[in-house]
């Protein structure tokens, strides 16, 4: 796997942002769903594309009627209030969980060189129709505990 990054609009690094939100295809693409309306509603700018050898082979146009290999869109997103927020996403992911776990290693390795130090993914979780709930789930107990704090739902 080889993760390119081709900086889009003049970006060159990502820019200062305050939230990053990420979200791949998935159960129900509830994640991806909700990252491509906040893109829409909020005029979102192209910051970069991230192609990987690992995403499936499916070329397709893009929003000038190009063709393009798959990739995810980094996007920032300026709020009526000032806050930047960044977000990415894509049409498809790798097919194989092990592919996709290393693809994920390879996208944190990028963002870490870039400064980022927290993300919130967006996903589905597979449970019987009726359940409705949303809540967020901690990747360690402190970040818990500090989610927590602040009224989240963990």
């Amino acid at each position: 796997m080889v993760l390119t990054v081709e900086w889009r609009n003049g970006n060159s690094v990502l820019p200062n942002h305050d939230l990053m939100l990420v979200a791949f295809p998935g159960v129900g693409n509830v994640g991806k769903a909700a990252i491509d309306a906040v893109n829409s509603v909020n005029k979102a700018i192209q910051v970069a594309r991230l192609y990987d050898t690992s995403l499936p082979p499916l070329a397709c146009l893009d929003e000038d009627g190009l063709l393009v290999p798959p990739h995810y869109t980094l996007s920032s997103i300026e709020s009526a209030t000032g806050k930047t927020v960044l977000t990415l996403t894509g049409t498809t992911q790798p097919v194989d969980p092990n592919s996709q776990g290393l693809l994920a290693n390879e996208i944190m390795g990028f963002f870490m060189t870039q400064g980022v130090e927290e993300l919130v993914v967006l996903a589905g979780l597979g449970s019987e129709p009726s359940r409705k709930e949303t809540f967020v789930v901690a990747s360690n107990a402190s970040h818990r505990i500090e989610l927590e704090t602040k009224g989240v739902d963990v």
